[in-house]
């Protein structure tokens, strides 16, 4: 892989773009999970808890998607224990894809609170 990729949390308002929510100047890069083989079957976690705000958790999860689309099996998210608090991170299955494609994952949650947030991660099929 070269280059820089660059990856974003936001907080979306609900209507039109969403705005970047932590940026500190420069781009959050996206989490990198490992790789993986076209046959493989495996668990990923993306773990939102350091984002969320004090006392707030993942309450539902509103959709996961892959770019390119239609290559990966991926499992709707469960909600599991992130590495900060209770119900703060994703955890899905992904399975499939085709060797040699980089994919961007997009997983879109909404918390107790309410605010509405999408994670971005790369995985790379060989």
């Amino acid at each position: 892989m070269s280059g820089t990729l660059y990856g974003y949390l936001y907080q979306y308002t609900g209507s039109g773009s969403p705005a970047v929510l932590y940026g500190y100047g420069s781009e959050i890069q996206p989490t990198i999970f490992e790789s993986k083989f076209a046959y493989d079957s495996l668990l990923y976690t993306l773990d939102f808890s350091s984002a969320l705000p004090s006392g707030d958790h993942i309450s539902s999860v509103s959709g996961i998607s892959s770019s390119p689309s239609g290559q990966l099996s991926i499992s709707s998210g469960t909600i599991v224990s992130g590495q900060i608090g209770a119900s703060g991170a994703v955890q899905t299955r992904i399975s499939s894809g085709q060797a040699g494609i980089l994919y961007t994952l997009t997983y879109e949650i909404v918390t107790s609170g309410g605010d509405q947030f999408a994670r971005q991660a790369l995985i790379q099929v060989q």
